[in-house]
Parts: structure tokens; sequence; C-alpha cells
């Protein structure tokens, strides 16, 4: 191990005295933790309502995932759960530091679109990678307990010197990873593993078999491809969807959800077949939002905005949360983001106080558990920043989020805008000027967070010609 961390954890348990354990008692054995990543699953691309009392808060296009629909029928399921940035390698590398896109300088991939005098603005040049020096979920996990075996199966996308390739042993932790890492590779997997989704897998539940048989607790990232484009599925699989009054293309898209939900129901089934499911939390989650809304649903859209974006549509997403003290079928209001993870799982691990001094999230296992009504560890607000154009959907933008609150920043014009999510949760109507009040002072936070993290922000562009 390194000496990068900014926490004292060697000894945390070790100066626990016997007795207080008892001294005839053998300690509980750690938790397993199951993240299942899913790529660019918008809020409502799935057969389940993400809101009970939204009719068109689900897929009307993928609707066959009876192992989703079965996990979701024993899991804990929120209703507003964030990605922490719009896009995939930011928003992966959040999760794996436990901190806001707004203090990381990993803002953008490598085909960001760069200064041209057709933009007001200048966009940041962003770094391509997770830096080395911080901190992840597998590191943290063992430095709490050296006990603890990690592995990441799929799609990484954090650094870019290693998009077309294996990561080095022991990468940023883990024990066990695999494969190609950027968007490009999956797309060459057909025939009997489309997008590598049982490949994944395959390597997944070795992983899982090999911990059981070795007595070791172990944190698993499933990291799947799909559902990102393109849409590729096996031709039975296909088949299935012929004549049920789908497209060519939503039957290509409703095959590739089919696939996917299989390959979770085979990892969830063997967490059962090796007796861990009562000390195994599983998580699925989405990396951002949905890229076009109509691979979803064909009209009565729910949420504003897509992928690249900082509206609704494009941050907003499924979260379920299954394991031990959950309740089965529980509903959560409460918003949470994606960088609230690392600080669960190690709340889950046994060691709570155990964070990196810089982190942002907080820890949602008294929520899930009934034990509180609010994310530990954090406040209220959470905090978005994508300081980059993206063709004409994304002009430079910052978000902060507070309860029903939602305050966007648009850097070109100076703007802030006010919508209330729980009344208007497709954002049409901006209150910036019936709430001043709410509006200040939710501007104000956000624009004092930014300055306090250092947050890399557009400046004018003095090349800048008006079309």
């Amino acid at each position: 191990m390194n000496t990068k961390y900014l926490y004292p954890v060697a000894g945390l348990l070790a100066a626990v005295p016997a007795a207080a354990l008892g001294a005839d008692k053998t300690p509980a054995p750690r938790p397993n933790i199951i993240l299942v990543l899913i790529d660019d699953q918008g809020w409502y691309e799935s057969p389940l309502p993400m809101h009970p009392d939204m009719e068109n808060s689900q897929s009307q296009i993928m609707r066959h995932m009876p192992n989703f629909m079965r996990f979701a029928d024993h899991s804990a399921r929120f209703t507003q759960a964030y990605s922490a940035a719009p896009i995939s390698g930011p928003s992966r590398a959040c999760i794996q530091t436990g901190k806001s896109l707004c203090r990381s300088r990993y803002t953008e991939l490598s085909n960001w679109e760069k200064p041209s005098p057709r933009r007001m603005l200048i966009a940041p040049t962003p770094e391509f990678s997770l830096r080395s020096e911080e901190t992840t979920i597998a590191e943290i996990l063992k430095q709490i307990d050296p006990a603890y075996r990690t592995a990441h199966f799929g799609k990484w996308h954090c650094n870019e010197e290693y998009m077309h390739g294996k990561l080095p042993e022991g990468y940023q932790g883990y024990d066990a990873h695999d494969g190609e890492y950027g968007n490009s590779g999956p797309a060459y997997f057909g025939g009997e593993n489309p997008k590598d989704i049982y490949g994944i897998t395959e390597r997944a539940i070795d992983f899982m078999t090999a911990q059981v048989k070795s007595g070791h607790p172990f944190y698993m990232q499933v990291s799947h491809y799909a559902l990102h484009n393109p849409p590729i599925a096996r031709p039975e699989t296909l088949a299935k969807y012929a004549g049920k009054g789908l497209t060519e293309e939503e039957q290509m898209w409703a095959a590739v959800a089919e696939e996917l939900d299989t390959g979770f129901g085979m990892v969830w089934d063997k967490v059962e077949e090796l007796g861990i499911g009562d000390n195994t939390y599983i998580i699925w989650m989405s990396d951002n939002g949905i890229p076009r809304p109509s691979i979803a649903r064909r009209d009565d859209i729910p949420l504003r905005g897509v992928k690249l974006t900082l509206w609704e549509g494009g941050i907003r997403v499924p979260l379920l949360v299954r394991g031990p003290g959950i309740e089965e079928g529980r509903i959560i209001e409460t918003p949470v983001v994606a960088y609230d993870l690392l600080p669960t799982f190690c709340d889950i691990a046994g060691a709570p106080a155990t964070l990196p001094a810089d982190i942002d999230g907080g820890t949602m296992l008294p929520l899930l558990q009934g034990r509180s009504e609010r994310v530990e560890g954090r406040g209220e607000s959470m905090f978005f920043h994508y300081p980059h154009y993206r063709g004409k959907i994304q002009t430079p933008s910052s978000a902060i989020v507070c309860g029903d609150w939602k305050v966007m920043k648009c850097y070109e014009t100076g703007e802030y805008m006010l919508f209330n999510l729980r009344d208007d949760i497709g954002e049409k109507n901006d209150l910036a000027a019936q709430y001043p009040e709410v509006l200040n002072r939710m501007k104000k936070e956000m624009d004092d967070y930014l300055q306090l993290v250092g947050a890399v922000m557009p400046r004018p562009n003095p090349e800048y010609k008006k079309q």
C-alpha cells in the first residue's frame, strides 16, 4: 500500500479491546459489496416506474427485464438519484473518489469540443484521467480491512492511457480487472457475447466464487458497456421482439436491455447460490442520463435534456440498493448523488468516519436502513459542474440541487434559473422571479462552493465572432 491517504485507518479495529467484541465471539464477517454500473441508462429506461406516482417514469420500449424487476421488489428504490456528471469517464471517477465534478479537473473526455471563434467562451482544458494520487473505493476498503479483495470488470473509462488495453497489476487498488475500457471495444463483441455482457458476467462469477472459497470479503464493480450505443444482441433474443409493435431500432434496444438483464440475473443468482445473500449489498446505478429519449419513450417524455447536459435528463438516474437491514420495496425520495457511494461503502465496511479530508459525499446507509431521513456527512445540497460545450445541446453550466429546488447557471449569459422539481420535474417553469429569496440563497451557496473547491471555469473568448 502507498502512503497517499489523508486519514488514519491502520489500527482502527485493532485498537478495539477484545472484551468489547466478546472474548468468546468471532467478529462478524465484513459485508460484500457489488456495484452494478450501467452505461447510459436513463432514469426512465426500464420497465420499472422510477417514481410510483408518475406513469411516464418507465420505458415504453424496454419492456422485458424480469431480473431487474425482481430485484426492485427486494431492494430500496430512489426516486431522485443523480450521477455525479453528465458524461461517462468523469462520472466514474467521481464514484471512485467520492468527490464532485466541481472539485475534479477530469471534467471531460479526450473528444471534447475545443475552443473555437464560433463559441462565446473558452472552456477549460480538462485532464483526461483519474489522477493517480486519488484514493479509490478499492484502496479505502483495503485500508479498512486488508482482507478485502477487490475487482473491476467491464468499462473503466477513467484513464485515457489505458483506454484500449488492460490496466497495470493492482491499478488503483484493484486485485482483478479485465479487457478494454473505452466505448469502442465492446462494439466488436457479438454472437453469443454481445457487448461482452456474458464475458463480464462470467468473470464476475468466477471472482465471487474464488473469494467465498478463500473466505475473503470482497468489493466488486460490474461495469457494463450496455446500454451504450451501438445496440447489439443475440439473434435469438432479438427475434423475440418481432411482431411486438416495435420499430427495428426499438426491437434492438429492447433485446439489448433483456441481454443486460440476463447477465445481471446470473450474478444475483450466484450470490444466492454461494450463500452470501444475507451479507452482501448489491447496488444498481447508471453513470449518466439517457443519450436520446426516443430509445426509451415515444411520447410524454418526463425529463428535460439528455446526457451531456445538466438538465434532469442528463443526470437523474436509476438507483436501487439491496442488502442487510434494507426494507424490501421501499421508496426513498431523499435526493442522493453518485459521489455518496464511496462513503456509503466505507460505512458498510464498518468504518464510517474513515474518509479522505476533501471528500464531498456522505453515507446513505442510515437512510437505507431507516435510521435517518438524510444522507449523513454532507449538507443537503448537491453540486454539478460541466464547463464545456457539446454541439447544440450544451453550453458551459453549473447546477445545485437542494431538496425540491434546483438552480442552473448558464455561463454564456450569466443567467440563473430556478425550478421546483417536485411540481415541475420537466423543468419547464423558471421560478427565479417568483422566489428571489430561494434563488439568491442557492446561487450564493453554489458560487461559494465552486470557489472553495477551485472549480475550473470557462472564460470569455476574445476571438468570438457572432454568427
